[in-house]
């Protein structure tokens, strides 16, 4: 409520009743206060907007002197604590009075390590373009702007918002390479987005805006929605339907679009964490061509770091922004658009993503996933502690979400009123790209083979199971509809989704737990124990009655045969005892 509620409505901005107020914890550094009270005052904008000044106030910890009663621990104390540990994330919890809604307190959480992850977040993702970034360490300028976009982001949830993952996808990506938009608007309509720094501008672009807007077009309007005062409204019921009538203005239009995060099933591919822009396919050909850049210069940028670990994290940091941009590409195939929709307005709950963007998106994972040479710069990987080439590891991950993805495929076209990507072109086309170079009488690379022993071995369990026996090497776990959506392993660690790090921390045991019970179980065993809090909001969507895939994948197995039978004695002498034993595989799984 105004303080004085006569100003406010002759239109004054005043100040409100019940200022919201925040306590900096003293173990801070003293060089990460200031953007840590920018972060948490930029939210005074908003408030201004709706005619309240002075909403939002930072003070440091009073002294006995000043407040012998007060107590960090105590809740009557909304404070920003220091937590010296190695979790590189921040968090923006609040307990909320279940009776009224009213936030009664909040909390930031920062780790020591955060910077730490700013520090990789900057240089994978804006080194092409940055100067400044192309260091061991951040300079203090570039690290506290970061700083006070990730306390901005805490402290959205602390006022009430919830991720918003939809934010960026208004954004046309080409309008990320324009120095007048992204000054204007940053890199997402919402910072309550995973949308970090610009991965899209390219070297040549000037004048760019490379992190998010202080605040976003959303974050305006989800204040106004959250907090204006009606002082005319004569009951709850009065205000509900201004706010009502306010969200309907809205609908359909993408720049106030909310999108839930998805947690334990991830249908909607533009709504997703880590992503920039309209099209994922345009933005990760431009975060691709960075990546190279970054990494022909890593050596060139960090020549501070004698005994090569800094430069072996950001070679890992690469590796991973790349597997996003694939990870990206790949929800778009069997991907469903989801929305929050009301009769009247023009919104439609659900959507498939178009038949032929599906296409584009397989053909665009596989083709990179077969040019892949470039992550393994041989000059680097020799200078780095003893371990395998991260690149079978890249496209391997890529290629089991690949063999399982024909159940999305067979949901998202049972849905579709016209023009579906069907479970048959599906299949025809991973046929047609994954033999391409078969067919061309060209040499395989080590990708090629991943990719086809992936697609065989995965077909040998599907076709196991039509005649109710097992392979000796077929996995027990086979994907079932009620996981077709949910996370794996990788993807819960690549996107955030398990914000204890309890699962990147174990990696190796959910792996093997993952391997045996299938991809899914993971996030279906941690669902049932409360992962994703508020998260779990899609029901599961069962399809097992419509799945064909068997056919398909015994069709795609005939067809492999027949095919190699023909190509093997013309086949590049190198590769006919592949050719050779993948023929013999093929036929013990087909019974011949």
């Amino acid at each position: 409520m105004p303080a004085d509620e006569q100003a406010y409505r002759r239109g004054e901005p005043v100040e409100p009743e019940q200022p919201i107020v925040f306590y900096i914890d003293p173990l801070f550094p003293e060089e990460w206060k200031p953007s840590l009270k920018e972060g948490i005052l930029r939210w005074n904008a908003a408030f201004e907007q709706i005619g309240f000044r002075n909403t939002v106030q930072v003070r440091d910890f009073p002294t006995p002197e000043e407040n012998p009663d007060f107590d960090p621990d105590n809740m009557k104390y909304s404070c920003v604590r220091y937590v010296p540990n190695t979790v590189p994330n921040a968090m923006g919890p609040s307990w909320v009075d279940p009776r009224t809604g009213e936030i009664l307190n909040a909390s930031i959480l920062i780790y020591n390590n955060v910077t730490q992850r700013i520090n990789y977040w900057r240089f994978v993702q804006t080194a092409q373009i940055d100067p400044r970034v192309r260091a061991k360490v951040l300079p203090d300028e570039v690290r506290n702007e970061s700083l006070a976009y990730v306390i901005a982001h805490e402290m959205g949830h602390c006022l009430g918002l919830m991720h918003n993952m939809a934010a960026s996808a208004s954004i046309p990506v080409d309008s990320l390479r324009s120095a007048t938009f992204t000054q204007t608007y940053g890199t997402t309509t919402s910072i309550m987005d995973y949308a970090r720094f610009n991965y899209v501008a390219q070297p040549e672009d000037r004048g760019v805006r490379l992190d998010p807007p202080n605040l976003g077009v959303y974050d305006y309007y989800a204040i106004d929605w959250l907090y204006r005062y009606f002082p005319d409204t004569g009951s709850a019921e009065e205000e509900a339907l201004i706010l009502e009538q306010l969200a309907d203005s809205k609908a359909g239009d993408p720049v106030y679009r909310y999108g839930k995060q998805q947690m334990s099933s991830r249908y909607d591919p533009s709504a997703i964490e880590e992503d920039l822009g309209d099209d994922p396919v345009q933005a990760g050909d431009y975060g691709i061509r960075n990546l190279k850049y970054i990494l022909s210069h890593l050596e060139e940028w960090i020549d501070d770091d004698s005994d090569f670990t800094h430069r072996a994290a950001l070679y890992e940091a690469v590796v991973e922004q790349y597997q996003r941009y694939i990870h990206n590409v790949l929800y778009c195939v069997g991907g469903i658009y989801l929305n929050e929709a009301k009769d009247g307005t023009p919104v439609r709950r659900f959507a498939p993503v178009p038949r032929e963007k599906q296409r584009q998106a397989l053909g665009w994972v596989i083709a990179q996933l077969q040019e892949y040479q470039w992550l393994d710069n041989d000059r680097l990987l020799r200078r780095m502690p003893l371990n395998a080439k991260m690149s079978p590891q890249v496209v391997s991950a890529a290629v089991a979400s690949l063999t399982n993805i024909y159940q999305n495929v067979t949901l998202s076209a049972y849905l579709a009123p016209t023009d579906p990507y069907t479970p048959a072109e599906f299949f025809e086309d991973i046929y047609r790209h994954v033999w391409s170079k078969t067919r061309a009488g060209k040499p395989l690379t080590e990708s090629d083979k991943i990719i086809l022993n992936g697609f065989i071995r995965f077909a040998g369990q599907s076709v196991a199971q039509i005649g109710g026996h097992k392979l000796g090497w077929a996995d027990p776990g086979m994907l079932s509809f009620e996981t077709a959506y949910a996370p794996s392993v990788d993807h819960i660690i690549l996107y955030g989704l398990d914000e204890s790090g309890t699962i990147e921390r174990e990696r190796g045991f959910f792996e093997q737990h993952e391997a045996q019970q299938g991809r899914g179980s993971v996030a279906g065993w941690l669902y049932r124990r409360d992962f994703g809090y508020d998260y779990a909001w899609q029901p599961v969507v069962r399809a097992d009655n419509i799945d064909e895939s068997a056919t398909h994948y015994y069709q795609f197995l005939i067809r492999s045969q027949q095919l190699l039978e023909k190509q093997i004695g013309r086949a590049p002498a190198q590769d006919r005892s592949y050719y050779q034993a993948t023929l013999f595989s093929i036929g013990k799984i087909l019974g011949n």
